[in-house]
């Protein structure tokens, strides 16, 4: 351990995870979970990832329904932001060893809730629990990235606005 942090992540699901990953091109990361690095909603999210891989679907349609489904109140800027992103996403994390469900070569892709077209990628009803294991794997060897569990963060330590640490309370189990 060290006692300068470039980056301190609270939180281990896939969000945290990924932004550890992501941050150690800026230096040392402190990913700090009051659990185990497993113990997330992410490890128990069944549902697919949705992204537009067929040449029936367009981002067009994939924001349509997005809007829709939010009732039209979701910024549609970062609902666009995000769906462009999503295939190169899928293809990342990929790379970094998640298996998804695949029919000859290609993604198994479902339609599910309030999509109109086939756009939902899974791994079983495993989906989260895939996709956090490669990335746990990866946190857990990056020489950049250290990993406090069982704790939990009980003030950010700020002035002028900046966030420059954190105090935790750290149980053992």
């Amino acid at each position: 351990m060290q006692d300068f942090y470039n980056t301190i992540v609270i939180g281990s699901g896939l969000a945290g995870l990924n932004l550890a990953r992501r941050a150690t091109k800026y230096g040392s990361v402190l990913i700090i979970t009051k659990g185990q690095l497993a113990e997330s909603n992410s490890w128990l999210a069944q549902g697919g990832i949705a992204a537009v891989f067929s040449d029936q679907d367009s981002y067009q349609k994939h924001i349509e329904d997005t809007m829709k489904a939010g009732a039209y109140h979701n910024n549609k800027a970062i609902v666009k932001k995000i769906i462009e992103a999503a295939p190169a996403t899928i293809k990342k994390l990929q790379q970094l060893g998640v298996k998804f469900n695949q029919t000859k070569q290609k993604l198994d892709l479902h339609r599910e809730g309030g999509h109109s077209e086939n756009r939902i990628i899974h791994n079983g009803d495993r989906t989260g629990q895939s996709i956090q294991k490669v990335l746990i794997k990866y946190v857990k060897s990056s020489p950049k990235i250290d990993i406090i569990e069982n704790a939990l963060v009980f003030k950010l330590l700020v002035y002028k606005k900046a966030c420059f640490g954190v105090s935790i309370i750290k149980h053992d189990q």
